[in-house]
């Protein structure tokens, strides 16, 4: 009854839900490995050390060159951006100018803990620590595309996020053999033979778009129950919310900071 949307009039006067709910369902489904108990399970945006933090962590995440993300900008909403390779970027581009010149000297000389990014809307191209650019489909990706901070209420910038999300969509969408970033030329982008670092990746880029952060409030339990229910999938409804598929982590090997989700 719950895996069909069950109330069903919260479906009826939230219709979003129904998209919400088929990928939580297909998340739960996911989790475990049939015929391998012994695998760790799958949880969107946890790693086996946030499940159990004897495991080690890790490395920090660092958002790929040549990768969508997200990174802030004073005044304005989190804004899409393009994670530009460096060592491919010129000083001088044909209609941006120089102005990113500077910035692109600073990544150069950093490469480890800066990244170059185009940001979407605005046209600008910046350094940002490793740190502030976050990454496209993470945990924050919902409420980034809504607008934040909600305190941003300007129509300008509003319009601005509206405008970077569909250049975003478009640029991500166009073949990667000949799509461009707006105002910006195929000369624009010269190889210019210099070492690269590694590259990071990380099990990120694999997750799903849309995410959905269940409150707690359905269990109601004492220490021995939880401890019964420690690493299993079960339903809980919230109050005013339909039932929804959860994951039960042991609160005794759980740490008190993710990888990924952070405190």
């Amino acid at each position: 009854m719950y895996a069909i949307g069950s109330p069903s009039d919260m479906f009826d006067k939230r219709v979003e839900l129904i998209e919400e709910f088929t990928t939580a369902l297909a998340e739960a489904n996911a989790c475990f490995q049939p015929g391998r108990p012994m695998m760790p399970p799958t949880i969107p945006y946890l790693e086996p050390s946030d499940l159990h933090k004897s495991l080690p962590a890790p490395p920090p995440l660092v958002v790929p060159f040549l990768s969508l993300g997200w990174t802030s900008k004073e005044g304005y909403t989190w804004l899409p951006v393009y994670v530009l390779d460096p060592y491919t970027v010129n000083p001088v581009l044909h209609h941006l100018g120089n102005k990113h010149a500077k910035g692109l000297h600073e990544v150069l000389s950093n490469p480890d803990n800066l990244r170059l990014v185009y940001i979407f809307g605005c046209h600008e191209i910046e350094s940002r620590p490793n740190d502030a650019v976050k990454p496209w489909q993470g945990p924050e990706h919902a409420a980034f595309v809504k607008g934040f901070p909600k305190a941003v209420k300007k129509p300008i910038a509003l319009d601005m996020l509206t405008q970077a999300l569909n250049e975003a969509k478009n640029f991500d969408s166009t073949n990667k053999a000949s799509r461009r970033l707006p105002f910006m030329n195929k000369e624009d982008i010269q190889y210019r033979g210099n070492p690269r670092p590694p590259v990071a990746t990380s099990s990120l880029e694999s997750k799903a778009a849309t995410r959905r952060t269940t409150s707690r409030a359905g269990i109601q339990d004492s220490a021995e129950q939880r401890g019964k229910r420690a690493e299993s999938l079960f339903w809980i409804k919230p109050a005013n919310q339909a039932w929804w598929p959860v994951y039960v982590c042991d609160a005794r090997t759980f740490p008190s900071n993710l990888h990924l989700l952070g405190t």
